[in-house]
C-alpha cells in the first residue's frame, strides 16, 4: 500500500473468501491473526452502515457477526477486530475514548467513517460504550440489542470469561509493564486499561446485574420502537431476518464463541504477545541465552503442562527470576 487511496476498503487488500449466499461465513476470526496494519485515518466509507448492535459483550455478539455475514452485511465491526485483524485500530479508539471520557475532541461521523468506513454493521465493546454518539451518526441504520436470558446469566458469562482477563491486567505489575512496552503493536495498550475503566469491567462482580439492566435501558432510551430489535441468539433467524428484511438462509443459525471458545481464542493471543515480548526483549537488550534459561526453567516448573498460554503474567515471572526479584 503506497498511498490513502489503496489503503480504502476492497476488505483492505485482504482476499478473504467472500461466501455466496448459504455457502458459509466469509472468515473465522480465529484464523486471521494480525492480518493487517491499515492507518485508519487514511480511510473512508465505502458502504453504507446498516446495523448497530448496541449489546454488552458476552451477549451472543459473536453469534450475531456471523449470522449477518451470513445476509451478506460485509465487513461486521467486532472487539475480535482490534485484536485479531488489525491491532492498529487501536489508535484511534484511543483518541475516541480520550474524546468521550476525557474531554478531548468527541467523535463525529467523519471520525467514525474513517475507522470503520469498511463495515456495515458494528458490535461489541468498545463500541457499545459510544452508543448514543453513534446512533446520532447513523441515524439510517437499524439498532440491534443483543440480550441474555437474564442479567444474572450475563453477569456469570461476564464472570467467567471477562472478568479475570480485566483483573489480570489490572494486577500486573512494574515488571509486567516493562514487558508491555516490548509487545508488537504497544499502540494498543493504553485502549485496554481505558475500555476496562471507561466501561465499569471492575465493577460486574459487585453490579453486574444492575449495570446490564442500565445498559440495556440506555439503549431503548435512545431508539425508537419501530427501529429497535431486541435479539437473543436463542430466538434464530426468524426476528432478525423479519427486521432487517432478509430471507431466511436454508441453514442452522451460527452459535459461537461460548466462554470455551473464548478462552482459547484468549489464551492464543496472549500466549502469541507474551512470546512476541520476550523475543523483542531479548533481541534489544541482548540476554536471549538467560531469557532462554528462564524460560526452561519456567516449562520444568509446569511439568507436563508447559503449553500452557504465556501471558503476560506468566512472561513476568520469567524476568522475575531473571532479575532474581519479584515483582
Amino acid at each position: 500500500m503506497t498511498g490513502p487511496e489503496q489503503q480504502t476498503y476492497d476488505l483492505t487488500g485482504l482476499t478473504l473468501p467472500i461466501s455466496k449466499k448459504g455457502t458459509g461465513c466469509p472468515f473465522d476470526p480465529k484464523i486471521i491473526q494480525h492480518a493487517l496494519d491499515v492507518d485508519r485515518r487514511k480511510c473512508r466509507r465505502v458502504v453504507p452502515m446498516k446495523v448497530l448492535v448496541l449489546g454488552l459483550s458476552r451477549t451472543g455478539t459473536v453469534s450475531l457477526r456471523h449470522a449477518l455475514f451470513e445476509l451478506d452485511y460485509f465487513d461486521v465491526y467486532h472487539g475480535s477486530s482490534f485484536c485479531n485483524e488489525n491491532p492498529r485500530d487501536c489508535e484511534m479508539w484511543t483518541e475516541a475514548l480520550r474524546g468521550r471520557f476525557e474531554g478531548g475532541k468527541r467523535f463525529e461521523r467523519s471520525d467514525w467513517d474513517q475507522l470503520f468506513g469498511h463495515c456495515m454493521a458494528i458490535s461489541d465493546a468498545p463500541s457499545y460504550a459510544f452508543a448514543d454518539d453513534l446512533i446520532k451518526a447513523y441515524p439510517e441504520a437499524k439498532v440491534i440489542l443483543t440480550v441474555r436470558d437474564s442479567p444474572e446469566a450475563w453477569r456469570k458469562s461476564m464472570m467467567s470469561t471477562v472478568i479475570p482477563t480485566a483483573l489480570a491486567h489490572e494486577e500486573i505489575g512494574v515488571v509486567g509493564r516493562i514487558l508491555m512496552a516490548f509487545a508488537p503493536k504497544t499502540y494498543y495498550q493504553p485502549m485496554f486499561g481505558m475500555v476496562i475503566k471507561y466501561t465499569r469491567l471492575l465493577d460486574v462482580p459487585s453490579r453486574g446485574v444492575r449495570m446490564y439492566e442500565e445498559h440495556n435501558n440506555w439503549i431503548r432510551s435512545l431508539v425508537p420502537k419501530e427501529n429497535l430489535l431486541e435479539f437473543n441468539v436463542k430466538q434464530g433467524w426468524e426476528p432478525l431476518c423479519r427486521f432487517l428484511g432478509k430471507e431466511v438462509p436454508p441453514k442452522p443459525f451460527p452459535h459461537v464463541n461460548g466462554s470455551r471458545d473464548y478462552l482459547e481464542t484468549l489464551g492464543s493471543f496472549q500466549k502469541k504477545t507474551g512470546a512476541d515480548a520476550l523475543t523483542n526483549m531479548a533481541i534489544y537488550l541482548g540476554i536471549p541465552l538467560v531469557v532462554a534459561a528462564c524460560w526452561a526453567a519456567y516449562t520444568r516448573q509446569v511439568g507436563s503442562r508447559s503449553l500452557v498460554p504465556l501471558t503476560l503474567l506468566q512472561a513476568e515471572w520469567i524476568v522475575g527470576r531473571l532479575w532474581g526479584g519479584k515483582r
